[in-house]
């Protein structure tokens, strides 16, 4: 393979700019909400946000210390192989022709899910239950949180398909 023909690596990482902006759209959002409850109660929209504000903030905190403790990007996409950031924080490569299935999925918490043809094959090679997720997984799935990633899930859906989609031997 000539170096023309090589794929350059696409790295996926955290965007605090998303965060902040998925941070102002809620604000946002919740200025109508505040307002439609407060006429409804019969209360001053103050009221309702010393009354809420705390147990929100509060909540938000323990969801943010949760999602730290998850793995999180990096992801990177090379030439052969998918590479992620493990619990542990080590590093997971994954060849391409090792994947049996790549789903991205999940709106408000979205995620990748990576089933390998072979945990064995995967560099180092995968536990059962090592990694953890939403819902039922088979034992060898990797699931990466992908909240606030950039570039989008977009990309990662088409590098994935394309990628893949050569690394997958024709029967």
């Amino acid at each position: 393979m000539s170096a023309a023909d090589e794929t350059p690596a696409v790295v996926f990482r955290y965007s605090p700019r998303r965060w902040l902006l998925t941070m102002v759209v809620t604000l946002l959002c919740a200025v109508p909400v505040v307002a439609v409850l407060s006429a409804l109660q019969h209360k001053r929209w103050w009221e309702l946000v010393l009354l809420y504000g705390p147990m929100i903030v509060v909540v938000g905190i323990m969801s943010r210390r949760v999602r730290r403790r998850q793995p999180r990007l990096p992801l990177r996409l090379t030439d052969t192989a998918l590479e992620v950031a493990t619990p542990d924080g080590g590093t997971l490569v994954i060849d391409y022709a090792n994947i049996a299935r790549a789903r991205v999925h999940g709106w408000a918490e979205p995620r990748l899910t990576v089933e390998p043809v072979d945990p064995q094959l995967a560099r180092p090679p995968l536990r059962a239950n090592h990694w953890f997720g939403r819902g039922r997984n088979k034992p060898y799935d990797v699931i990466v949180p992908l909240d606030w990633m950039t570039p989008g899930r977009t990309v990662l859906r088409r590098e994935l398909d394309r990628r893949i989609s050569v690394g997958i031997p024709t029967p």
